[in-house]
């Protein structure tokens, strides 16, 4: 295992931002002082400008072995080319089991299997919680938010959330470009898929070229779901995506906006089930290869003819393992 101090001493003696990481190379994070783990209870931190770079992303990977997240990204740090996975995240106002990113990129990575709210109230992120950043060409999948208090669970995948009550982490623009969120979950909660919640009108998020599908809620909406202040309808746009084959309680559920978000800037989409909002967007079968076993690449026959990214060979369409499986 790899303390958060041996990765510090390995940056500096590196002379760069730079940290390659060897392929096939597991990177098992663990507290500082496993006996005090209330003293850095949220794993380990790239910052200032730091870039952590893998192999790929299913070559090398960073992985945690305690009761923490895996990583936190801020003032304009990198991950590229890796995996993050084995975060658990215990207690109160839990916040991203895999990442937090406040003032980050994530490219070309895989956020697999993480959990967020393992015991506690208020859970938002079960891989990703992000303020301010980019996640580009990356794969958000097997991820959950657990709910064992009186306060749902939120974004099972994503959580997007510009509000924070200690005033440090960093809130802004937000862009989720060309990735893959599927297969994760919110045990006792809404959005499955990707959760967004923004105060600030200022601030646009924007999630484009991207594949939400198979994603679980007990309520609400299995896939995304849209809430903000009253007057806050510029600052969320859902752009030439798809968002399908999503369930809460049971039923179809791909998409909700409520509590005065609204979705003006959309246009370009397909849903597999309810309303389609946005301009020259609709409603059909995204005609997944093989859904069930999860194989998201588009068939010749999908209805997804309104995405021009669905034809483009810079999509992130990908076959992964389902939740629960090994």
């Amino acid at each position: 295992n790899t303390s958060a101090a041996d990765i510090n001493e390995a940056l500096l003696k590196s002379g760069a931002n730079d940290l390659p990481l060897w392929q096939d190379y597991v990177l098992g994070i663990a507290p500082d002082d496993p006996m005090s783990p209330v003293a850095k209870p949220q794993g380990d931190t790239a910052t200032d400008g730091v870039t952590l770079a893998g192999q790929s992303m299913r070559a090398t990977t960073l992985q945690q072995t305690a009761l923490h997240r895996v990583l936190t990204v801020k003032d304009g740090s990198r991950l590229e080319d890796l995996a993050v996975t084995g975060g658990k995240l215990s207690g109160n106002y839990s916040r991203g089991g895999g990442v937090q990113v406040d003032d980050g990129t994530l490219l070309r990575c895989r956020v697999v299997r993480n959990v967020c709210g393992v015991t506690g109230n208020d859970f938002r992120g079960g891989g990703v919680f992000i303020g301010k950043g980019t996640l580009d060409h990356c794969v958000i999948a097997n991820n959950e938010v657990e709910r064992t208090g009186d306060n749902s669970g939120f974004g099972g995948g994503i959580a997007i959330y510009d509000y924070r009550q200690d005033g440090e982490a960093a809130c802004g623009e937000i862009l989720i470009d060309t990735c893959l969120v599927a297969d994760n979950k919110v045990g006792n909660g809404t959005a499955g898929g990707i959760g967004i919640n923004y105060f600030y009108t200022s601030n646009l998020r924007t999630i484009r070229n991207t594949t939400v599908a198979g994603n679980v809620a007990s309520e609400g909406a299995g896939g995304i779901a849209v809430s903000g202040m009253t007057g806050s309808k510029d600052a969320f746009a859902l752009v030439s995506s798809i968002v399908a084959g999503n369930t809460a309680g049971g039923s179809a559920a791909d998409a909700k906006i409520q509590d005065g978000a609204s979705a003006a800037k959309s246009s370009n989409d397909l849903f597999g089930t309810g309303t389609a909002f946005g301009t020259d967007s609709l409603t059909g079968d995204p005609a997944f290869v093989d859904a069930a076993n999860g194989d998201y690449r588009l068939t010749a026959a999908s209805a997804a003819t309104c995405c021009a990214w669905a034809r483009s060979s810079a999509r992130c369409s990908h076959t992964i393992r389902k939740y629960g499986s090994t």
